[in-house]
């Protein structure tokens, strides 16, 4: 009688761990099906391709994170957009999610944006409520409405030449202080 019950206690137990086990299949098969599926948009777009695996990277155990290229998202954008920056140039499209946007690395261009560009650079990226959970509501993140408007209105005077000369060297510092930690770069600041 009582190895009966040991063994109905074995055989229960076995069950559980069955429906857990294959309950955790399904979900990790339906959100890698939805990566497939949005990896095949995404391959559809011409021009520098990147995809930012979903939020299940994260959450996976060390061990199965390892099959995976990347284990955080910034690194990522990051690797892509440096690997863009050496095959394509210092102008070039990358696409976040399902939107694509254009990389700009050459000073002169993004002077020309930023200076004279409010006419015919319209900012077209919308980002999702998840996104601005991670980066907030700022100038970068606002859509083209009002708040957009008002900001690019509050900033454009600091766009001027003048203005860019006094902190060319600031932003120079921190830019390179910022690409060391990715990138092994060898640039003398004056």
């Amino acid at each position: 009688m009582i190895t009966s019950n040991i063994d109905y206690i074995l055989i229960f137990i076995l069950c559980v761990a069955g429906i857990i086990g294959t309950s955790l299949a399904v979900i990790i098969a339906y959100i890698w099906m939805d990566f497939k599926r949005q990896k095949e948009m995404i391959g559809n777009i011409k021009g520098f391709e990147q995809y930012i695996f979903p939020e299940i990277v994260t959450i996976l155990p060390n061990y199965i994170q390892s099959f995976f290229k990347y284990r955080e998202q910034g690194q990522v954008a990051w690797q892509c957009a440096l690997d863009g920056f050496k095959k394509y140039g210092n102008v070039f499209k990358m696409v976040f999610s399902l939107r694509s946007f254009v990389v700009i690395g050459d000073p002169d261009f993004g002077k020309l944006i930023a200076s004279k560009g409010d006419k015919y650079f319209v900012k077209k990226m919308k980002l999702t409520e998840a996104m601005r959970h991670y980066i907030g509501q700022n100038v970068f993140s606002a859509e083209e409405t009002d708040v957009w408007r008002r900001h690019r209105l509050l900033l454009n005077p600091g766009f001027t030449d003048e203005s860019l000369k006094c902190v060319y060297g600031t932003v120079k510092i921190c830019a390179v202080e910022t690409l060391s930690d990715y990138v092994h770069i060898n640039i003398h600041i004056k």
